[in-house]
């Protein structure tokens, strides 16, 4: 990424309404891993080298969660307006010190997704 420094950041994203919960879900439906992180990651969007998404957690609340890797959580934001998403959630992101992880369990799910887009 462009030299910049980049921190780690988990957002919490909250719907605007139920009826914009059920139109990202009808969009969402389906979507294979690839194609999610693609278009989230799309290298012309003007924020990509300043925000990328690393992980998505989406279940069937109100509110789902993403991890992400950026220079602030102002860039997010824009990031997510440039694409629309604003105008189907509000975002809330802070800044954490690097995830701890089970990596054998992160492997395991690696293959899982690669095997998904099989």
């Amino acid at each position: 990424m462009r030299g910049c420094n980049l921190d780690y950041y988990l957002a919490t994203h909250t719907f605007n309404s139920d009826a914009k919960k059920k139109e990202l879900l009808k969009r969402i439906k389906g979507r294979p891993n690839d194609v999610w992180v693609s278009m989230m990651n799309d290298p012309s969007n003007p924020f990509h080298e300043r925000a990328r998404v690393v992980q998505v957690f989406i279940g069937k609340a109100d509110f789902f969660f993403c991890h992400w890797y950026a220079e602030s959580e102002q860039v997010i934001i824009d990031k997510l307006e440039s694409i629309g998403a604003d105008d189907l959630f509000i975002t809330m992101a802070v800044k954490t010190k690097k995830p701890i992880a089970d990596t054998d369990e992160l492997e395991k799910m690696r293959n899982q997704l690669l095997e998904q887009e099989k």
